[in-house]
């Protein structure tokens, strides 16, 4: 299955401690054939304060705020294969990543939106794919209808 984002590397967290970005959210991430147990996204920030705006924005156990001047080993220690976990930067591996999600999980998002909208196969809808804290929103609208689903939901 298509994901669009960055893998995580011990090259990009070394990018980032030169970029200044010492802050990082890590929250669990939801994807098809991914365990959710296993796989994260990587939020970035150079300051605190955002930093900490987003971890608040987390619901109970779904990530937590690192500062990888103190916990860079933690971090490292995760990137290895043995450990079976997963890691994905909160960046688009490609320029044209929206347009293909649309087409790998075009019969998903079909499926979902007769099944659990009001949306009809007469609405010329409109599908962006946007990151909140860390969270992957499809953005669907049509010209009187709109909703906010998380992607997974819309492509599992």
């Amino acid at each position: 299955m298509y994901n669009p984002f960055v893998p995580f590397t011990e090259e990009i967290l070394n990018a980032l401690l030169q970029d200044g970005k010492h802050f990082l959210v890590l929250q669990r991430f939801e994807w098809p054939r991914l365990n959710r147990a296993t796989t994260f996204l990587v939020t970035p920030y150079a300051q605190i304060e955002l930093a900490r705006e987003h971890e608040q924005n987390l619901k109970e156990k779904e990530g937590k705020l690192l500062d990888i001047s103190k916990d860079e080993g933690k971090v490292i220690a995760l990137l290895k294969k043995e450990t079976g976990y997963y890691l994905f930067l909160d960046r688009f591996k490609e320029t044209n990543w929206n347009k293909r999600m649309l087409k790998v999980y075009e019969r998903n998002i079909v499926n979902y939106l007769r099944s659990r909208s009001t949306f009809t196969r007469h609405d010329s809808i409109d599908i962006n794919f946007t990151l909140k804290y860390g969270r992957l929103i499809a953005e669907v609208r049509a010209k009187d209808k709109s909703l906010d689903v998380a992607a997974f939901e819309l492509i599992k």
